[in-house]
């Protein structure tokens, strides 16, 4: 009698097996495998090349097939090379290797993306395949592309003769703008010289400065700022300007002496004190206060009392 048609018990992960009088339950045989190892793959952009594994197991039979790669946001041939591998397991193994090759450059472009595929030929059966495409990060190593003020706000004493103002550029092309400068309550020609000035840079310029001349004179103005300004021209776009205005101060230098001239609001019992555009006040020694408004650390019958004493000695 067939038990195994008539009154089998395996279980749906068993295969029967027919014994006279009786039958067997036994596992049914693993199937083959065969995938990427694992479905990403970060590599940097100067690491030169990434290797992609295929990991196979229970493989009884030959496995034929092929590697390929297609491309996302990296290109082939600027940020990698592509390959056509040929697939051919003959024997049970664990994993088989294949190495792509990636480019360098000097652009930012951020991270980029390729695929990479496995296909196997028609005629391979009873073979379940795990990750069949596994995807390549290609990590960008490269600075972005920018260019602007050094800083935002320079200071400069009227009495200095001049100010430099730099660029801070890193860029793999050349452009072309210009710098100008525009008043703010400082005036051209006043308090200092205005420029025009062409920025024409190059591929391995990191910076590039301009001086700008400062005027000085005996007014007593106050500070006072005028402003830099960068524009690229028109056919630049793809460059940021991380800075594109500076404000300088011209520090003002001239004084008037409040204290000698007596034109300040000291109290009688305070020092007047000259600084560049103005005046402090501070109070003597035995007096508290702001220096506007001081009063003696002594209580009024103490004063009378040591007025008292030294009357009579």
């Amino acid at each position: 009698i067939d038990e195994c048609r008539i009154s089998c018990a395996c279980s749906g992960g068993q295969e029967c097996v027919n014994w006279p009088g009786s039958y067997q339950c036994q596992g049914l045989p693993e199937l083959a495998k065969i995938g990427f190892e694992h479905s990403l793959y970060p590599v940097t952009e100067d690491s030169s090349s990434v290797e992609i594994c295929l990991d196979v197991k229970n493989s009884q039979e030959p496995i034929s097939g092929w590697i390929t790669t297609n491309g996302g946001a990296a290109v082939t041939g600027a940020d990698y090379l592509s390959i056509r591998e040929v697939v051919n397991i003959t024997d049970p193994q664990e994993s088989t290797c294949y190495t792509i090759p990636i480019l360098d450059d000097d652009e930012f472009e951020g991270n980029e993306t390729f695929s990479v595929v496995l296909t196997l030929n028609a005629n391979v059966s009873g073979v379940q395949e795990s990750y069949d495409e596994a995807t390549v990060i290609i990590v960008d190593d490269d600075d972005p592309t920018r260019i602007g003020f050094e800083y935002s706000l320079y200071s400069v004493a009227e009495d200095s003769g001049s100010v430099q103002i730099c660029l801070d550029i890193n860029s793999v092309t050349n452009f072309h703008g210009l710098i100008t400068t525009n008043d703010g309550t400082a005036v051209t020609g006043a308090d200092y010289l205005s420029i025009l000035e062409i920025v024409n840079t190059s591929v391995s310029q990191e910076s590039t400065c301009y001086t700008i001349q400062i005027l000085d004179d005996d007014e007593i103005e106050g500070n006072e700022t005028f402003n830099v300004v960068l524009t690229l021209n028109a056919n630049v776009s793809s460059v940021p300007i991380i800075q594109d205005k500076a404000t300088v101060i011209i520090v003002d230098n001239d004084d008037v002496d409040e204290c000698e001239l007596e034109i300040h609001n000291c109290d009688v019992n305070a020092e007047c004190i000259n600084i560049i555009g103005s005046y402090e006040c501070a109070c003597n020694e035995g007096y508290s206060g702001d220096g506007i408004n001081c009063t003696s650390r002594w209580p009024i019958d103490t004063l009378n009392i040591l007025v008292n004493v030294m009357h009579h000695i």
